[in-house]
């Protein structure tokens, strides 16, 4: 990326990640003294914070995130060359999230109607298709490391594995799409299987690569 392009992800993160809390502080007086802000698999609350750390906080806690994850890639790929577009991808990833989660949680506890498992879920799933897509694209040259197989001296070994991952990711995501219309059992169950066959992948695609 060049660095109007970097700065351009930085403007766009602040954007997704803060704005949301204009909608926060709309309804701060409706909102209950402590909040509700994690979920089990039924919907029903099993964590709880204060309102003040709820509404401001937990914003700030994902931008300090997004920006610890522009710093890495952005360093990594100075020093192994840039695999531009799964970059783009992985770094819209989390202020996406922050803006859908952030606002589904402000919902839900003004007792609005909402669905948390299936909204997570569904970000999930979009996730894994997303990456999944770009992962193909990633030159072997840019993932070395002291505890990574030598994927640049096999080429071959890396194309064939990421493609393997990235179909099993694609096919996963639509998979845990899909499992919201069996209840939340299924989805669990279907989510497992997923991580499981892309961590099955890589283990036979770093044995191919020693």
């Amino acid at each position: 990326m060049t660095i109007k392009q970097r700065f351009r992800y930085v403007f766009w993160s602040l954007v997704l990640i803060l704005a949301p809390i204009l909608y926060g502080m709309s309804v701060y007086d409706k909102l209950p003294a402590t909040m509700a802000i994690h979920w089990g698999a039924q919907n029903q609350a099993n964590g709880f914070v204060a309102k003040p750390l709820a509404v401001f906080g937990l914003p700030l806690i994902m931008l300090m995130f997004q920006v610890i994850l522009m710093s890495v890639t952005w360093l990594n790929s100075m020093r192994k060359g840039a695999a531009q577009k799964f970059e783009k991808v992985s770094l819209s990833v989390l202020p996406v999230i922050s803006l859908v989660i952030y606002i589904a949680t402000i919902m839900a506890n003004l007792n609005k109607n909402v669905n948390i498992w299936a909204i997570a879920m569904t970000i999930v799933a979009f996730v894994f298709i997303a990456i999944g897509n770009y992962l193909p694209t990633i030159p072997a040259e840019y993932n070395r490391g002291p505890l990574k197989p030598n994927w640049q001296a096999h080429p071959e070994a890396w194309k064939k594995t990421s493609r393997q991952m990235g179909f099993v990711m694609v096919g996963g995501g639509f998979a845990c799409l899909l499992s919201l219309l069996a209840g939340a059992i299924a989805s669990v169950v279907v989510l497992v299987v997923v991580v499981v066959a892309v961590l099955v992948v890589s283990y036979r695609g770093f044995a191919a690569a020693k």
